[in-house]
């Protein structure tokens, strides 16, 4: 019997793409893959489109600031729970992966309760309330940076390994990327980005500056669901792409010479398997500061420069872009650096531990 695997993960591609890494490998071994989510996260939309089954749970996250709409929580915990009850019944998974978003929390609880054993994955320096909160009853807790068993209860079991990463980022063509998104050949190529939510900060910056970045780049420009305005200001002779969502980001990568970003963990070991040099803008307001914390490891590895949210405005963006493009050795330089800095096959680390653990349940 093929072994069954629930994964559970989402709200944001940063949680989503780690267990969508390891999907793939499982599949490529057989094993039959559930995704577990929510109808409102990213996972409904990309899950489909990478043909694995999902289900969804009745919860949302629970909102600091807005009082009135926390007062269907309690009942969207209970239901969650019952629907994970469920969801568990019919696929009867031998192993449960989590790797971070609110929709862990119900279902690999209920998972533990029915003595399933689980495995969560954390991407971050600091890990998020999911991971703390269900790391005694993990079998194994992998880890993206080592530093994150600090904030984490004693004697769990741990193992730093890195992020999943899907294989499409390791297989880019740089001249058919370029060629898919239909750019100027002739120009080098700017990608920024800010995740499914975008960056508001670093989109107003870009925005007053359209007219002087296309006379020296092509632009992919993920600008958030957010964000509705039309961009103003584009002349060319550089392409703009100007999408509130990026589906196909591995392409987006191979065809960037630079790219202007958070420093969110998935992001980076993203920009690390693609070579993709980049200026990082932490979000100054994730937990214990860690995409400040992710930003200066990879900058003191030399893959990355670093631009503190506090200190960014339009003119000083613009100019260390126009910098960075210019200074082609230095680039070249950055993009050698990522690929020495080291990594492990996390995805086939992860996969491989489930199916061994689904053959002993079996």
């Amino acid at each position: 019997m093929a072994a069954r695997v629930l994964i559970a993960g989402g709200g944001t591609g940063g949680h989503l793409y780690p267990g969508l890494a390891v999907a793939e490998v499982l599949r490529q071994c057989g094993a039959e893959v559930l995704f577990v989510g929510t109808k409102n996260g990213v996972e409904a939309k990309i899950v489909p489109q990478h043909d694995f089954d999902i289900e969804f749970l009745w919860l949302s996250g629970f909102h600091r600031r807005k009082v009135l709409s926390n007062l269907l929580f309690p009942f969207k915990v209970v239901t969650s729970l019952a629907q994970s009850w469920n969801i568990i019944s019919r696929f009867n998974p031998r192993a449960a992966l989590g790797t971070g978003g609110y929709v862990c929390g119900p279902i690999l609880r209920m998972a533990s309760l029915r003595r399933i054993p689980i495995f969560l994955q954390e991407q971050n320096s600091y890990p998020g309330v999911t991971t703390r909160l269900l790391a005694r009853s993990a079998t194994r807790v992998f880890l993206n940076f080592q530093e994150a068993a600090r904030h984490l209860p004693e004697a769990i079991n741990w193992m730093h390994i890195g992020n999943p990463v899907r294989t499409e980022f390791k297989q880019i063509d740089r001249a058919a990327a370029v060629q898919k998104w239909e750019l100027n050949s002739e120009l080098q190529t700017l990608l920024v980005f800010g995740g499914s939510q975008g960056a508001i900060s670093i989109n107003n910056a870009i925005a007053e500056k359209l007219a002087d970045l296309s006379k020296i780049c092509n632009l992919i420009w993920s600008r958030g669901y957010q964000d509705q305005t039309e961009p103003e200001g584009w002349e060319g002779p550089g392409k703009l792409i100007a999408r509130p969502y990026i589906d196909d980001m591995p392409s987006a990568y191979g065809a960037a010479d630079l790219a202007i970003c958070r420093s969110g963990a998935m992001t980076l070991s993203e920009l690390q398997v693609s070579q993709v040099p980049a200026l990082l803008i932490p979000y100054p307001y994730a937990a214990g500061d860690h995409q400040r914390y992710n930003a200066e490891v990879y900058a003191s590895n030399g893959g990355a420069e670093v631009l503190l949210h506090k200190e960014l405005n339009t003119a000083i963006l613009y100019d260390k872009i126009l910098t960075l493009l210019q200074d082609t050795q230095k680039l070249a330089a950055m993009k050698d650096a990522l690929g020495t800095m080291p990594r492990q096959n996390a995805a086939e680390l992860i996969a491989d531990e489930l199916i061994r653990t689904c053959n002993l349940e079996a």
